[in-house]
């Protein structure tokens, strides 16, 4: 059983080397970012911020979104195939599903797979264009990379859930800092349209 949805664990910095698109998203302290080993197959690299609400080592509330549940993110679409340099499908979705669980109850488990959350640092379906989505790149992986991020077999964008219960159609083409704030629940700025 091969999960179609994950959790946002939260967004990665938009002023890295490891970004397609920069931005001027930075997390808090509250929020420090950590940068991946890697474990079991999947690529090294890649980065993860808890500054979402799905959490694979802490519990937090709804109430936690201090940015309002309305502007909160907190499951997104990943039901597609990758693709490799010359276009051809990948399969990066894992072999377990969300009931696998979490490793380690530290939040300092760099190495450990997130099982059924995502890290967001590249735009929607951005693992679908060719050569993205390949063990290669940071934080991508066949076994739960950590910024696999959100893909579907829509034509130009996902779906996903607010913490308010709503779901939404996201373009692919959203900015990727108003993306960050999105997956991030008390970072205090102005969205923006999405």
């Amino acid at each position: 059983m091969k999960p179609h949805y994950v959790g946002i664990g939260g967004s990665a910095n938009g002023n890295n080397t490891a970004v397609v698109q920069q931005d001027n998203f930075v997390n808090g302290g509250t929020h420090g970012q950590w940068q991946r080993t890697g474990c079991c197959g999947t690529s090294t690299g890649g980065f993860g911020a808890y500054g979402g609400l799905l959490l694979p080592t802490q519990t937090k509330a709804i109430r936690d979104a201090t940015d309002g549940s309305s502007n909160m993110m907190i499951v997104g679409e990943a039901s597609d195939f990758a693709s490799d340099a010359n276009g051809n499908p990948v399969d990066i979705q894992g072999v377990h599903g969300w009931l696998m669980g979490s490793p380690r109850n530290s939040i300092n488990a760099h190495s450990e797979r997130m099982f059924n959350l995502t890290f967001i640092n590249y735009p929607p379906n951005w693992v679908k264009k060719p050569g993205n989505g390949v063990a290669n790149n940071n934080g991508i992986g066949s076994n739960f990379g950590s910024n696999n991020g959100l893909y579907s077999a829509h034509t130009g964008g996902v779906q996903y859930l607010l913490a308010d219960g709503s779901t939404h159609f996201l373009s692919e083409n959203i900015d990727m800092e108003t993306l960050r704030r999105l997956c991030t629940r008390d970072d205090g700025k102005p969205l923006g349209e999405f």
